[in-house]
């Protein structure tokens, strides 16, 4: 069995969940998931405890978007979530939780602020389903499967100007605005650029990346015609 601790700690799309919810029945682990109202106890095939809570959260990632009948269909024919290229917002966020030192509050609240300029540039924002408990662990898991690498430079000028021009012509509100949006791409940015964050070459090379692209938005609002 593995060492218990309160999976309430962690988020669900934390491999660290996972890992406290397995559970060893015979020579395999299994896992027990309550879900859109049904509850089911399901045999993960794996002896090896990291392997069983990489399946448990793939499955319930499954879930999220395919419900249960088709993620039971999918899971009892062996099937595993493909191995993704892109690192994705959402598994980004989860790498700095489990690997930096920086306290949890802190980090939700930098992502919060990532989360809010992803949800604005892709359309995501109006979702209504957000504003309804049952819906908004969807909606969160739409905005965390942007790949990070989507967010350009050119994107969040995008955004930024956007929500200046959505303060009208109010001066002190469009000053207003222009604050409000470069506090939420220092807030944004400070999840990037983590020197004690080394979780594979993928997700470093990535994070780079983006922190570069954020520093290159921090700059008064302009757009040329």
């Amino acid at each position: 069995m593995p060492a218990q601790s309160d999976p309430g700690r962690f988020a669900k799309t934390d491999l660290r969940y996972w890992k406290n919810k397995v559970f060893l029945l015979g020579s395999t682990y299994w896992v027990q998931i309550q879900f859109s109202g049904q509850r089911k106890k399901i045999n993960l095939n794996h002896a090896n405890v990291e392997q069983a809570a990489a399946k448990a959260r793939d499955l319930y990632r499954s879930l999220l978007t395919n419900g249960w009948e088709e993620t039971l269909c999918r899971f009892k024919a062996g099937y595993t979530e493909p191995k993704k290229t892109a690192l994705t917002i959402g598994e980004y966020v989860e790498a700095v939780k489990e690997k930096t030192g920086l306290r949890s509050q802190t980090i939700e609240g930098y992502a919060k602020a990532l989360r809010k300029i992803v949800a604005d540039s892709f359309g995501l924002a109006r979702d209504k389903a957000k504003y309804h408990p049952s819906g908004r662990e969807k909606w969160r898991a739409k905005v965390n499967a942007v790949a990070l690498s989507s967010l350009t430079n050119q994107r969040i000028e995008d955004w930024r100007f956007g929500f200046v021009k959505r303060a009208g012509s109010d001066p002190i509100k469009e000053k207003r605005a222009r604050r409000s949006a470069e506090a939420f791409i220092r807030r944004a940015r400070a999840l990037f650029g983590k020197k004690d964050l080394c979780v594979g070459q993928l997700i470093v090379v990535q994070a780079k990346k983006t922190y570069r692209t954020i520093c290159s938005s921090v700059a008064p609002v302009s757009r040329c015609h």
